[in-house]
């Protein structure tokens, strides 16, 4: 399950509804993350407290961070994209973290049982990461500040 936008805010207000839930891919940007766990030093720490050890987050930023609150792991995506993001961008995101997670769950060479370093969720929030903000670095290329989330579907 891929949780953003509305999705988050509900679970701002109830935060149980996925404590501890296997498969579960948050994908709050800064503000959204500030307000799932205050101004934390140790986003990590406290996002396994918050959220449980088996949830997943991917924070939107400028460098798109990973965070496995299960394994105590954070992943720094690429840096990529462009000075511009668009309304729809992170829909976007979701979308493909959604594709991506799909693919990974249903892959036998990336099972949790296949021994790999990172989770299917973890490889599906970096593929995801790296593909949105290429995609948006391509339609800036072509269309500078004028680009909309329309334009990087195109360069998909």
């Amino acid at each position: 399950m891929v949780i953003d936008a509305d999705g988050l805010f509900l679970i701002m207000q109830n935060v149980e509804l996925i404590h501890d839930y296997k498969n579960v891919i948050l994908t709050p940007n800064a503000m959204e993350l500030f307000r799932l766990i205050g101004d934390s030093d140790d986003k990590l720490q406290a996002l396994a407290e918050k959220v449980g050890k088996t949830v997943i987050v991917l924070e939107k930023a400028m460098n798109d961070r990973i965070y496995d609150t299960e394994n105590l792991l954070k992943v720094e995506c690429p840096v990529g994209g462009s000075n511009r993001r668009c309304g729809g961008q992170g829909d976007l995101l979701a979308g493909a973290v959604a594709t991506f997670f799909h693919w990974a769950l249903n892959n036998p060479d990336l099972s949790e049982s296949a021994n790999n370093e990172f989770s299917p969720a973890i490889l599906a929030c970096y593929a995801a990461s790296f593909l949105i903000k290429y995609c948006n670095k391509l339609a800036y290329d072509k269309l500078g500040r004028s680009m909309k989330a329309q334009d990087m579907i195109k360069e998909i």
